[in-house]
């Protein structure tokens, strides 16, 4: 099952299918193709047709590797996971050391093992693969336009990221998780299961296990004054997350209450508002082959 968003990455998508079902072909795979049109339609296609199929592999962004893994899980097949990078930031395939073209990935798939993933489930409603975030910068992917995503790649988020910083404001915050209890002011905060955030958070691989049921947990507190705002810049570029303003820490289960409505992105995507989420990790829940 070849689950396919044309629009993604500047259309690389649609110029690689046919050498990528020739491959898939090559290795023994009969190739269904799903392309997309919408919203919303990649987790359908995956929940209605998934147990028909021995492999599911998803051509396209973070957004559309989100719905296909909503839709996987929804359907309870069981049925493995291969990604194939479309999209501009690629968060994901970064952590799973997916580079190269699209042909490059499918070859990759066909050849390597299955293996676990945890997969996270926000609210007790939807799933994230990858990340869910609040605060500063957190919604630039939903709100950067298209076209200036095909026309300049990474190089849009930052842009966009630069204009939203007169508007970013701390949010007062209680999180719980089994062995921790901390409350303040917040400017950004993030439940990971990745190696990066749109290019703006990057983690050490030493750190982050994708199977071992933890998420990795960064909150940053809101500045008082320029010189903390710089004290914390120099921090996330030098990979350094255990100074005062910055807490990081590792938890399966974790609860977030905030004094006003809190809005979250999934994996780059509007995740809505809330004063009050339970983000949990379900360990394993994906079968990656990729």
């Amino acid at each position: 099952m070849l689950i396919v968003n044309p629009a993604a990455g500047r259309g690389r998508a649609q110029k690689s299918l046919l050498s990528l079902i020739s491959l898939f072909y090559k290795n023994g795979y009969e190739v269904t193709v799903f392309p997309t049109a919408g919203a919303g339609d990649a987790a359908r296609f995956a929940q209605q047709n998934a147990s028909r199929f021995d492999l599911c592999v998803c051509l396209g962004g973070d957004g559309t590797l989100n719905e296909t893994v909503t839709g996987l899980l929804r359907s309870k097949s069981g049925v493995p996971l291969g990604y194939i990078p479309g999209g501009t930031t690629n968060d994901f395939a970064r952590g799973q050391g997916l580079s190269g073209g699209p042909l490059s990935c499918g070859k990759k798939i066909v050849k390597s093992a299955l293996r676990p993933y945890d997969v996270g489930l926000f609210d007790a409603r939807r799933y994230f693969t990858y990340v869910a975030a609040f605060g500063a910068f957190t919604d630039v992917s939903y709100k950067t336009p298209q076209k200036k995503k095909h026309r300049l790649g990474h190089l849009a988020y930052v842009l966009e990221g630069v204009r939203e910083l007169p508007n970013v404001r701390p949010y007062h915050l209680k999180v719980e998780t089994k062995n921790l209890s901390v409350e303040g002011d917040f400017l950004f905060g993030a439940v990971l299961n990745s190696l990066s955030v749109a290019g703006l958070v990057k983690l050490d691989p030493k750190l982050v296990a994708f199977d071992d049921g933890l998420f990795e947990v960064m909150l940053i507190r809101h500045p008082h004054s320029p010189i903390d705002m710089r004290r914390i810049v120099g921090h996330l570029r030098r990979g350094r997350y255990d100074g005062e303003e910055i807490l990081f820490f590792k938890a399966g289960r974790l609860s977030i209450t905030s004094d006003t409505p809190l809005s979250w992105t999934l994996d780059g995507e509007d995740g809505g508002q809330t004063t009050k989420v339970v983000v949990e990790n379900l360990p394993g829940a994906l079968t990656l082959k990729c």
